[in-house]
Formats: C-alpha cells, structure tokens, sequence
C-alpha cells in the first residue's frame, strides 16, 4: 500500500540488490522501500538476525534502517526517504548554472561519508565492513548531510559483480587530474585539495588491505584538508564556494568550522556492483 503495490511511478532507483520505491506510511511518514532481487539467500533465520544487527547501527552519517519484512516470495527493506537522494543523482543532474553539489559541498560529503564508515569500522560491535561504497550509495539528507547506505548487506552480492578500475592511478601518474573533474564545476575548485584528496584515495583502494589506511586515519586526513571537525554533533551544511571571474575562493561560515560476528569480513574489493566507482572519498569526482 505504501509503494501504490510497486508502482513504476515510485521507483527511486536500483542496484544491485534491487529496487527502491518511495512510500508513504499510515502516518504520512515518507519511507524508501527496497525490494530485494532474488539472489540465493542464506537461512531465513540468519538473514532475519543480521538485519536486526544491522538496525542497532545508529549513526548521523549512517542510514537507518526502519524495518524489513520476510516473506516466501519477498525481502523488503524499509529506509528513511532521503530527499536529495543520492550523490550519483546529484552528479547526473548537470545542465546548472550553480551546481548542486559545488566543490566545498563535494568535500564536506567526503568527510561525512569517511565519519560513517569510521563507525562501522571501528566503533560498532561487531564491525562492519561496507565492501559496496559508491556515490550511489552515499545519500543526502536535506542538509546534504552524507548518509551512507547498503552497509552489512554485502553477504547478498555476487562476488563475480565486483570490479576493480586503476583508470585514477594511471591518470595520477601522469599528472593529468584534471580529466577526473567534473565539468559541471565550471573549473571551480582547490587544484591542491584534488591532489591531495587523490593521493588520499589511491592509498585507500592499495590492493593489499594492510597497506590501507584506517578509516579513522582517513578521517584525519580530511580534516586537515577541508579544516572541518570530523566528529561533529549537530547537523551542518558544508561551506559555500564562490567563483568569480575564473578566480577561486573560499567562503566559510564561522558555524561551520568552529560548531565474533558474520559481519566481520576482510575488506578485499575495492567496490560493488553498480554503475560508477567511487573512489575511496571520492565523490569530489565524476568519473
């Protein structure tokens, strides 16, 4: 009844592991709906118990999950609606004067998406590794606050629609970053940001895991380059940017700156299935 049973009309989007529909709750609450493909799940006991571990994962920058429902012939997952949808629907909107996501934006994302999979990684019991992160399935409150979604579902996939791309080192070698920007920036953005978000991402997606950094190290590293906190309380909006005349500069608001488990699984892809790759922190790009 939610979904208007399915209706074309509501789909949101879909991936891997399915179709999200928007619906609309008894209580005019506004959820997100995924229905689940019909992979070869695992016991329906099982599946019901990672769920629930994963609902006990609460985290500003983390997606919530509301409920789920199981049945013979369905596996619905039921979300917060994220009015700003997804970064992936940001980038493709294209065609703006201003765009949605400008570069400051792009990098306060960045950081918060790095705060969510800190948790995950570290701070939530048993850990989570995402194995599926992508500008797809970073999402965006109203604030534009990155939420990170599809986390501990990574047992659903199949591990032949994972893929690696090293398109961003050979770019990187060749001192040739600017290919990687988005157009739609307009040539607005921080030249050594890029270079220094990049380098960050290449030691992110190294393809022994014991020559990547931590999640907490990267978080770090993002603090240092976008000079934001990384563990803040409230929610923000990222600092503005402003391009006149070619010229670039930055417009900061002061609030900005001053205000034994199966989930335990070596972290060996670089990214999932789905269209686009999204790399390490870097949805500073669209590749």
């Amino acid at each position: 009844m939610a979904t208007g049973n399915f209706s074309s009309k509501n789909i949101l989007g879909q991936g891997g592991f399915g179709v999200v529909y928007k619906g609309i709750l008894v209580n005019m609450t506004l959820v997100a709906v995924k229905r689940l493909k019909d992979p070869n799940f695992s016991g329906e006991v099982q599946f019901q118990t990672e769920l629930e571990m994963i609902s006990l994962a609460l985290h500003r920058n983390l997606l919530r999950l509301y409920g789920f429902c199981l049945t013979s012939d369905e596996r619905l997952l039921v979300y917060p609606y994220m009015p700003n949808g997804s970064v992936a629907d940001r980038l493709r909107d294209g065609g703006r004067e201003t765009p949605l996501l400008d570069w400051s934006r792009r990098m306060h994302i960045a950081l918060g998406a790095a705060r969510g999979l800190v948790y995950l990684h570290e701070q939530f019991n048993p850990k989570i590794i995402h194995r599926d992160v992508k500008a797809a399935n970073i999402l965006l409150d109203e604030n534009f606050e990155a939420v990170v979604g599809d986390f501990g579902l990574a047992k659903l996939l199949d591990p032949r629609d994972s893929h690696v791309t090293t398109a961003v080192r050979t770019l990187y070698e060749e001192k040739r970053l600017e290919v990687l920007i988005d157009r739609d920036l307009n040539g607005c953005y921080d030249k050594e940001e890029l270079d220094e978000v990049v380098k960050l991402a290449l030691v992110c997606t190294r393809a022994q895991a014991s020559a990547r950094l931590k999640m907490s190290e990267v978080m770090k590293v993002l603090e240092g380059i976008t000079g934001q906190p990384g563990n803040l309380e409230d929610t923000q909006t990222g600092p503005t940017q402003q391009c006149e005349g070619g010229t670039f500069s930055f417009v900061r608001n002061c609030s900005d700156v001053c205000d034994g488990s199966s989930f335990i699984i070596e972290a060996m892809e670089l990214s999932g299935p789905g269209e686009g790759f999204w790399i390490g922190c870097g949805v500073i790009v669209n590749i």
